[in-house]
């Protein structure tokens, strides 16, 4: 049976201020990453230059492209706007609906 390992959250700052320590005074990643409770291997690749200091996401980027979204989110409050608001599964609806639309318009898998 595998263990599972319950994702423990850190922020950007812990990110920076590990960074920051390693810099200044040359203690080993290992070190830094637990004072700060920055999983080891994150904290090691961003210090070794393999993922960018800045990134904090990981998995696939967003669905849409921000006008695109903004186009979605217009027709939402334009139709609460006249009386009919959406449930959460309609609102989900709509997006693979549009989502779909955009694949077969665009001939892309964005």
């Amino acid at each position: 049976m595998k263990r599972v390992e319950k994702h423990k959250g850190y922020s950007q700052s812990a990110l920076t201020n590990a960074n920051k320590l390693v810099k200044e005074t040359g203690i080993p990643i290992k070190t830094a990453a637990r004072q700060y409770g920055v999983p080891h291997n994150t904290f090691r690749d961003r210090i070794k230059g393999r993922v960018d200091p800045e990134t904090t996401m990981t998995g696939s980027g967003p669905l849409f492209k921000l006008e695109e979204e903004a186009k979605l989110v217009e027709h939402i409050k334009l139709m609460a706007d006249l009386g009919y608001g959406f449930t959460i599964t309609e609102v989900v609806t709509k997006q693979v609906t549009m989502q779909s639309f955009l694949r077969s318009e665009h001939g892309t898998n964005h």
